[in-house]
């Protein structure tokens, strides 16, 4: 059973712009809680009405996450010690003199949804404890999240792995 649309073109068209920050986050673990972030991806982007797609910014940074990078961490990854090392950390000042936790903030307060896979089981999470530890216990996500794991596993039940190259 495919993925099944009740929208036409036309009714894309006529629809008001959208802008949508598409994030993924590499990390230490399999706890997000516990985990700390390694690497921060995350793209903001819109479709204006025409249905024609527009790269607004682009984040793409390795993060030092304080804690050791265990070798199984960096055979998933492919993020070492060495590559965090001298990388900035979560809470330390980035472009602009402001802290790169505030950067991802901004980019989500440009956004009308936000979109990652597995991010409410997983980057999510992350993100909550990664803000937290920084000092910003108060974030909070107030749009809509879009996570195409639940729509994997609702459409592909058969799939036994949860990797983004499996849903496809």
């Amino acid at each position: 059973m495919g993925l099944e649309t009740t929208h036409s073109e036309h009714q894309y068209k006529n629809s008001r712009e959208m802008t949508g920050c598409f994030f993924d986050f590499e990390s230490t673990g399999p706890y997000p809680e516990m985990a700390r972030i390694t690497q921060a991806c995350a793209i903001l982007g819109r479709v204006d009405s025409e249905g024609k797609t527009h790269v607004i910014d682009v984040i793409n940074e390795i993060i030092n996450p304080i804690e050791p990078i265990e070798p199984i961490i960096t055979q998933i990854t492919g993020i070492t010690q060495s590559m965090v090392d001298s990388a900035i950390g979560f809470g330390d000042f980035y472009k602009d003199g402001q802290v790169f936790a505030e950067t991802l903030i901004e980019f989500f307060e440009r956004a009308d949804f936000i979109c990652a896979y597995n991010g409410i089981g997983y980057d999510i999470p992350l993100l909550k404890a990664e803000m937290k530890r920084a000092g910003y216990e108060k974030f909070e996500i107030n749009i809509p999240i879009i996570d195409p794991l639940i729509f994997r596993r609702r459409y592909k039940k058969k799939m036994s792995k949860n990797k983004l190259i499996d849903a496809a």
